[in-house]
């Protein structure tokens, strides 16, 4: 039995550094059809030259290289200014690098909260590295990895306000808003408002070094995201843009993911408000990745479920597991047999695996707290007190 396990722990690692090497021929490679295309570095670059990069992409410009288009809001590009300075070789070695690095670190930090132990720490952080949004993200030099770790930052210390400003990193994909949702839902208004603050912050020292009026600077990343946005991967938008009612019409598919996304978190009120951190960052991340447009790659933010799922038992653990399965693992194996993972089929039944996890976290007494007993947040109480729900319901 020892050796069985140590032989399965072998396989494990050495799958997860040949996915990792995969990643990074990707990511450094110009000739892969990866390269790193998706690093937000040339928008950096023009803002760093007072160059407005949202407008720059409208007009065709050819100093946005690749397929950077900028989707993202005002603060990340500040962020990213020390990558910015770097000539663009350079600055995605370190982008990979520190991706890598961050999601060795991000996965460790989940395997102690779930007090795995060496061992299951270490098949976790595999399991991370072996997934195919993992590899994908690393090849396109996407930036999921890097959000996920400051959304987890913000979830962890929700109880402080000081939690929005890394949660204000985590919304410049602004895909990911239904975080903020969940955190207001359970009452941490205090940390979304310092969020806001702090992007409207970013939008306004963006609009000063740019010389943009304040009010383009705010809509510029909507009017991009209109050009520059596709199908996504299992999401309620695409599904909705393969019908003859919703087809082309881009305000009427955001209107029903907006609605889409208030009414599963209201479904969801009482769990998130009695759910720890955890919970409430991985039905958040369910409710993102199952409303709006989010590609492959988005999909490591299943992480928190993943520790979710080690709490289940029975047929809601299978059904947890299989569509996590499914997701980090099934569908980079078909993509390698030769079967599109972008044809509506695998669109539908990949938006219905996951419509059918958050049925599974909303309904699984045992995904709201850990098995073992926590410690007590000492900051809960600086926050917002939750609503006491009413009896009987």
């Amino acid at each position: 039995m020892r050796a069985i396990r140590g032989g399965g722990l072998v396989v494990a690692v050495v799958a997860a550094l040949t996915s990792v090497y995969i990643g990074g021929r990707r990511a450094l490679s110009a000739s892969s059809g990866f390269g790193s295309g998706d690093f937000q570095w040339s928008p950096t670059r023009l803002f760093l030259s007072g160059v407005d990069p949202y407008q720059a992409r409208l007009d065709g410009s050819p100093e946005i290289i690749l397929t950077q288009s900028p989707n993202y809001l005002h603060l990340l590009y500040e962020v990213l200014v020390p990558f910015g300075v770097l000539p663009f070789a350079t600055a995605a070695v370190c982008w990979f690098a520190l991706n890598v690095v961050l999601a060795v670190g991000i996965a460790v930090f989940y395997a102690r909260t779930a007090a795995l132990g060496p061992i299951g720490t270490l098949l976790l952080v595999a399991a991370l590295l072996c997934s195919t949004p993992l590899r994908l993200g690393l090849g396109f030099g996407q930036h999921a990895v890097f959000l996920l770790v400051f959304a987890t930052l913000a979830f962890a210390a929700s109880a402080r306000s000081l939690a929005g400003a890394p949660l204000a990193i985590a919304l410049t994909k602004y895909s990911f808003a239904p975080l903020a949702l969940v955190l207001l839902v359970a009452g941490r208004l205090r940390s979304v408002l310092v969020a806001g603050a702090v992007l409207l912050a970013a939008a306004a020292g963006f609009a000063m070094v740019t010389s943009t009026g304040l009010v383009d600077t705010l809509v510029a990343p909507l009017r991009v995201s209109r050009t520059a946005v596709g199908p996504g991967a299992a999401d309620l938008m695409t599904v909705l843009g393969l019908t003859p009612w919703f087809d082309g019409n881009e305000p009427l598919v955001s209107g029903a993911a907006v609605l889409a996304a208030l009414a599963l978190a209201a479904l969801a009120r009482r769990q998130i408000r009695t759910g720890d951190w955890v919970y409430v960052l991985g039905l958040g991340s369910v409710i993102s990745l199952l409303c709006f447009k989010h590609l492959a790659h988005d999909l490591v933010f299943l992480l928190p479920v993943v520790v979710l799922a080690l709490r289940m038992r029975g047929p809601r653990a299978w059904c947890t597991w299989a569509v996590l399965a499914y997701h980090w693992i099934a569908v980079g194996v078909l993509s390698q047999l030769g079967t599109p993972i972008d044809t509506p089929a695998v669109v539908v039944v990949s938006s219905t695996a996951m419509a059918a996890l958050f049925v599974v976290l909303r309904t699984d007494p045992q995904a709201l707290r850990p098995a073992a007993a926590s410690a007590p947040d000492p900051g809960a109480a600086a926050d917002v007190d939750p609503v006491p729900e009413p009896s009987g319901r």
